[in-house]
C-alpha cells in the first residue's frame, strides 16, 4: 500500500515538473519564410500564352499551353492551373464574338480531356 502512494505521488510530481519546465516556443514571424516552401521556378512558356492571348491569337496560345503543360514539373502544377483558368477565361469570353478563339476553345477542352 504503501509503495502505490509513493509511486503515485512520484507521478504526481513528475508531470508537474514537466507542466511547468516546459514553455511554448514564440513562433517565428511571419515575414520569414519557412524552411523547405520555396517558390517553384517560373514555368515555361507562360510568357508565350499571355503574349497571344494578348495578340488575340488563341490557337497560338493553345498550342503554347499545351507545351508549358509538357514541360512543367509536379512543383508547377498550381502555376499551370491558373494559367489554364486565365487562358480558358479569356477564350470563353472571346468565343462569343471570334469564331478562332471558339475553335481554340474547343480544341483546349479536347485537349484537356485527352481525347
Amino acid at each position: 500500500m504503501l509503495a502505490l502512494r509513493i509511486c503515485s505521488v512520484v507521478a504526481v510530481v513528475t508531470l508537474l515538473t514537466c507542466g511547468v519546465g516546459c514553455k511554448k516556443s514564440k513562433p517565428e514571424p511571419a515575414s520569414q519564410p519557412a524552411a523547405g516552401t520555396e517558390q517553384p521556378a517560373p514555368l515555361r512558356g507562360a510568357a508565350e500564352v499571355m503574349a497571344a492571348l494578348q495578340k488575340k491569337d488563341y490557337p497560338a496560345a493553345v498550342a503554347a499551353l499545351a507545351q508549358a503543360k509538357a514541360g512543367m514539373a509536379s512543383e508547377q502544377r498550381l502555376q499551370y492551373n491558373e494559367l489554364m483558368g486565365r487562358v480558358k477565361a479569356d477564350l470563353a469570353k472571346a468565343a462569343v464574338t471570334d469564331e478562332s478563339a471558339k475553335s481554340a476553345f474547343d480544341a483546349l477542352r479536347q485537349i484537356e480531356s485527352g481525347r
